[in-house]
């Protein structure tokens, strides 16, 4: 029988994914709002305001206007 670590390692492996692999598939972060946006999606907090927001009739809940907003007030240095 194979360690976890093993069966992961062969894993990455197999499929070649090494850290510069990875980090092609995740657009980095412009600034506080990207942050923001990817916290509020990874823990289900921005379907809920998406639900709220047509629950009061509302098209859209404006996380896009604010993530842009944010993304401006605060950037990151690159």
């Amino acid at each position: 029988m194979q360690s976890s670590y093993g069966a992961i390692a062969n894993y990455k492996t197999q499929f070649n994914m090494n850290e510069q692999n990875l980090q092609n598939y995740a657009p980095k972060s412009r600034g506080l709002g990207d942050t923001i946006h990817r916290f509020t999606k990874a823990t289900g907090i921005h379907n809920l305001a998406q639900m709220g927001a047509k629950a009061i009739g509302k098209k859209d809940c404006g996380c896009k206007k604010r993530q842009e907003t944010l993304n401006q007030a605060f950037p990151y240095k690159k």
